[in-house]
């Protein structure tokens, strides 16, 4: 016997007439019975998939005199049984669900059903006005010693107007609704923690994403987008809600990571869980707020999101959205009496929730369009239900930040308006493009190209500009590119930890960019900047730089080599900038980084199972020759691993000289065009995030220097160069020369074992992947042999740093 299994009960549950009867003559005083008139109708129809729903219609017989019992009541009991119907209607799984989904299914749907007893429990302990919910007859959840019968028994409201999930609700008729709702989660976070833990908290995502769509073809579910639109249009929302639909996993706790507070949402308000009746002049009173089975601990932004996006007309949505935001925001915080969420921070939950919910909405419109509806009412509601649809689809592509961040095109242009003295908009036309592609991955990246509407005359707009987006949506796509984790990227609570990470390099850039402004140094060439916003308390999301866009660049690979005097103009950039920062009051630069930096790289970043993927990837590379060098540069490599606790502390163990460094100084950090005769010329040096205070020679390391040729010579112009620049010497050259072979064993461990990584990943043809691959075997074949020389040198200057 099972949940899953039809049975001899009601609608054909498990609960009997007898077992409801008698229940109810305990719960209300009486030894009442129902008689054998009494009826069971079936009213579950599109009013749920979890549950058999009846209009019980009792022949009451010996009701004692004086006592007024309920001729009608509803009957509320869980079931799988409509979700097979469900998947049949929707053509889901050919209708079919399998004996392993069926029971857990049946699992999911009893943890439901207990956390709408609870949740009832406190609805009836709080008995606030501004909460309406049907008055509760009895409540009978699951335990150990009850499998099959659990049930509830609430009023019924005979004067309920029938709505559909097409169905729009005037804004003022949703007010109450969304006080509801407000209210319920601010006295929620009054109560003791231990009365409201039953919320679901990330199941209740789960629920609907892992056990009703998982094994479900997804493009099934979007396929009636063509029906709605043009080719391209249909392609793509089509290829945005696959997209969201990946990434659903993922949204059952990453707006904890966020940063966002949680609070208990209800977690499925549409039309059909709002009981109204209707007035003579046509508007809507919320008599009853039903099904709380999925009360969820999330951010607020989650209810609201299915109740602007489901229930709102278009109009409505677009013109009175942020007003009901306010709304709840300003119920909650009365309720609460202090100031939980700002209304920026709670828009923004919105936002971030607006994708996953239209992922969940829209296929259940497209599906269940018009289902309930007579011949004539199909014909007279589909345009309105069609363009109600459509603008949904719209909206969710338009509530998508810019390149899925939550910095809008609304954010850009008003802040641009303000830093460019402006009152032009960007237009219809704009135009956001992905290039982030191998250029950095802490952050997204767009080429901006407004098309500018009202420009002033005599005023100069950037046609296009960078956008530069903090994001984790980027680290994610490295982890998964490096096969970090279990192969399939970092798990949550990694992703959480690097959120705050990037959040404070982020401010460090604009920190850097602030000094560089400042210094103007012409030997210093970096992107000109538009505008800059940081993160804050109050901006925990919507960080980013505005600059300008360098349109003649030449690509250069990891696998390319500079040639050493194209290299010069990079050198003589971070020596100049170290030199000037060395000048600037302490208070100026206390934003960077300190040498404990590469062990926290190390521990966050490359952890033993990464590490030792790197060291498979240099035997794998030299399997068929150079196997010894291979065996010898892995040992090497190992023991500067071990090292690394002592790279915290190395300006003090050798008494070495800080300053500050770029940090990050690879190839595609490094802006160059190409000219006639073929010669780089520097543009701007980008990417300062990890501006970091260590000793000089790490940003030369980085630049793993042709030292067979002109190392001494290279090293020697960055040492004059700081010197003549600072006006004094800090270290000497041979100081210099010691910390750049110090450092160098550690950045080649870094990016040398995954060169190959980022060729195969590359978005260039296969024939130029073989080109790169050959270069990238040469490259890393004289860096290893370098790498084992430096290490001898190591050993013989500085065996101390070397000693356990």
């Amino acid at each position: 016997m099972s949940l899953y299994a039809a049975a001899n009960g009601i609608l054909d549950t498990h609960v009997t007439w007898e077992d409801v009867e008698a229940d109810l003559q305990e719960k209300l005083f009486t030894k009442a019975t129902f008689g054998v008139n009494k009826k069971a109708g079936n009213i579950s129809e599109m009013k749920g998939f979890l549950s058999r729903i009846a209009l019980i219609e009792a022949d009451w017989q010996g009701v004692e005199k004086g006592k007024t019992l309920p001729q009608k009541f509803v009957l509320k009991m869980p079931s799988v049984l409509p979700t097979f119907e469900v998947t049949k209607m929707m053509n889901l799984e050919d209708g079919q669900i399998g004996e392993k989904k069926l029971k857990n299914l049946a699992i999911a749907i009893k943890e439901c059903h207990n956390a709408e007893v609870a949740a009832l429990k406190i609805l009836t302990k709080l008995k606030h006005p501004d909460i309406p919910f049907t008055k509760v007859y009895s409540l009978k959840p699951f335990d150990e010693e009850n499998q099959l019968k659990g049930y509830l028994i609430t009023e019924y409201i005979s004067n309920a107007y029938n709505m559909c999930i097409h169905t729009s609700i005037p804004a003022d008729d949703l007010i109450p609704a969304i006080r509801g709702l407000a209210t319920f989660s601010a006295l929620c976070e009054l109560l003791p923690a231990e009365e409201t833990q039953f919320a679901l908290g990330r199941k209740g995502l789960e629920l609907h994403f892992e056990e009703f769509f998982e094994g479900i073809d997804p493009c099934k579910k979007y396929e009636k987008l063509r029906d709605l639109f043009d080719e391209d249009h249909a392609e793509k929302a089509t290829k945005v809600f696959l997209h969201y639909h990946k990434l659903l996993p993922k949204y059952t706790n990453i707006g904890e990571t966020l940063g966002f507070k949680m609070v208990l949402n209800h977690g499925d308000l549409w039309q059909g869980n709002m009981l109204c009746s209707k007035s003579e002049d046509g508007h809507l009173k919320l008599e009853a707020l039903i099904d709380w089975q999925t009360v969820t601990r999330v951010s607020p932004g989650l209810d609201l999101a299915k109740v602007l996006l489901g229930c709102l007309s278009a109009e409505d949505r677009r013109e009175r959205g942020n007003e009901l935001i306010g709304f709840y925001r300003d119920t909650f915080t009365k309720v609460y009496g202090k100031e939980l969420f700002s209304f920026d921070e709670l828009l923004d939950c919105y936002k971030f929730y607006v994708p996953v919910v239209a992922v969940v909405i829209v296929p259940d419109m497209m599906m269940f369009e018009n289902f309930d509806e007579t011949p004539e009412e199909k014909k007279e509601e589909s345009p309105k239900e069609r363009e109600k649809l459509i603008a949904m689809i719209e909206d969710f592509l338009a509530a998508n930040g810019i390149l899925e961040t939550h910095v809008t095109w609304e954010d850009v242009e008003a802040d641009l308006q303000e830093k460019l003295c402006t009152k032009a908009t960007f237009g219809d036309n704009k135009k956001a493009v992905n290039i982030s592609e191998m250029k950095g991955f802490m952050s997204k990246i767009a080429l901006i190209e407004p098309d500018w509407q009202g420009v002033e005359k005599g005023r100069d707009l950037p046609p296009k500009f960078a956008l530069k987006i903090p994001s984790q949506l980027a680290m994610i796509e490295l982890t998964k590119m490096m096969h970090f984790g279990d192969g399939n990227g970092y798990e949550e609570e990694k992703l959480k930890n690097f959120s705050v990470s990037t959040r404070q390099c982020h401010n460090t850039e604009i920190d850097v960019y602030n000094i560089l402004i400042k210094l103007n140094h012409p030997d210093i060439p970096f992107t000109k900047v538009y505008s800059m916003k940081s993160f804050d308390d109050k901006n925990q999301l919507k960080g980013y730089l505005v600059t300008e866009f360098v349109s003649n660049i030449h690509s250069v690979q990891m696998c390319d080599s500079i040639p050493a005097d194209d290299l010069i103009p990079v050198i003589r950039g971070v020596a100049t900038f170290s030199a000037l920062c060395e000048s600037l009051p302490a208070e100026e630069t206390k934003f960077a980084m300190r040498e404990e930096c590469f062990e926290l790289l190390f521990r966050e970043f490359f952890d033993e199972n990464v590490l030792a993927k790197k060291y498979a990837n240099i035997q794998t590379i030299f399997s068929e020759n150079h196997k010894e060098t291979a065996e010898k540069v892995v040992n090497v490599f190992q023991l500067y691993e071990g090292l690394l606790p002592k790279y915290t502390r190395i300006s003090e163990i050798l008494d070495l000289k800080m300053v500050l460094n770029h940090g990050d100084l690879w190839q595609s950090n490094m802006i160059f065009s190409k000219t006639e005769n073929g010669k780089l010329k520097l543009e701007a040096l980008i990417d300062w995030q990890t501006v970091s205070r260590l000793s000089p020679g790490m940003d030369l390391s980085m630049l793993l220097l042709d030292r067979r040729e002109r190392e001494q010579e290279l090293l020697k112009y960055y040492y004059n160069t700081f010197t003549n620049v600072y006006g004094t010497e800090l270290f000497s050259f041979n100081e210099l020369l010691n910390t750049y072979y110090l450092y160098s064993p550690v950045m080649a461990l870094m990016f040398v074992p995954d060169i190959f990584t980022f060729i195969d990943n590359a978005k260039i043809s296969e024939e130029e992947k073989v080109e790169a691959r050959k270069k990238g075997m040469t490259k890393i074949i004289a860096i290893m042999e370098d790498i084992l020389d430096i290490h001898e040198y190591n050993l013989k200057y500085f065996p101390d740093f070397f000693n356990a």
